[in-house]
């Protein structure tokens, strides 16, 4: 297996990785290694966890006022010429 030695790392980044590999009761090599494959090659997520994170984020932006992109938004904003 191939080694390699990251210099000059930003002490913020350090404290991040140690952190993250105390939670996940990891050790820092394990964590950076776990960290560079997440970024590196993602897991596509279900579709069911995917549908349910994004009616959180709509039901979360209709909480706030932001209007949704539904089709009578969409509709009124062609009536405006807006699209």
């Amino acid at each position: 297996m191939a080694t390699i030695t990251l210099k000059n790392v930003p002490e913020v980044l350090h404290a991040s990785l140690m952190e993250q590999a105390r939670r996940n009761n990891r050790s820092l090599n394990q964590e950076a290694i776990h960290s560079l494959e997440a970024a590196l090659f993602p897991r596509p997520k279900e579709v069911g966890v995917f549908l349910e994170e994004v009616g959180r984020t709509r039901a979360g932006l209709q909480r706030l006022g932001v209007p949704l992109l539904d089709d009578a938004f969409l509709d009124a904003a062609r009536r405006e010429g807006r699209v």
